[in-house]
């Protein structure tokens, strides 16, 4: 059994989203630990939607992450905005970040984010995507591709495409027979 005493507490975010305390503690008088502990305030909804468009290539998006300071290939996720529908949430994002419209959405599935995290993120799948023109807000650095169904599952395996949550996204849709 070790022994610990807490040396410091101090709470780094506070906010109307997270709660994040950063706790010190002295194991055996010898070296000092630091935990972070964080929390959601309430329950957040986000949605993540694997897009088609209409001759079959799957879209998706190269963007900035700040919490792994790294860009990654995943679908749009955002935060869920509760002056909308869910369905109308996941077509905002892809028109804002991909430039693309779509009419025909099913809902996947719904699951926990993580396990010390209460996001429920909501999936869906948009059918038969066009493309539009749209100028991306000047502090948005997206990318956006497109290529067909065996390359997109060739970059699930060779790990360009890694987010855990696109891949569940698109394992849903495939699981329906929507791909």
């Amino acid at each position: 059994m070790s022994h610990k005493i807490k040396i410091s507490e101090k709470v780094i975010v506070d906010n109307w989203h997270r709660k994040v305390i950063s706790k010190d503690f002295d194991v055996w008088n010898w070296k000092v630990y630091n935990y972070l502990i964080t929390w959601h305030c309430k329950t957040i909804y986000a949605t993540m939607t694997f897009w088609l468009t209409k001759d079959k290539k799957v879209i998706y998006i190269k963007e900035y992450r700040e919490w792994i300071e790294n860009f990654i290939h995943s679908f749009s996720m955002w935060v869920y905005e509760s002056d909308l529908s869910f369905e109308e949430n996941a077509r905002k994002e892809l028109n804002e970040e991909t430039w693309y419209v779509g009419e025909d959405i099913i809902y996947l599935w719904e699951s926990i984010v993580a396990n010390y995290d209460d996001t429920i993120m909501k999936y869906f799948f948009i059918d038969n995507c066009e493309f539009i023109w749209q100028s991306l807000e000047a502090w948005e650095d997206i990318k956006v591709f497109t290529c067909n169904i065996e390359e997109f599952e060739e970059k699930i395996k060779s790990w360009l495409i890694s987010c855990p949550m696109t891949i569940t996204c698109y394992t849903l849709a495939k699981m329906r027979w929507y791909v």
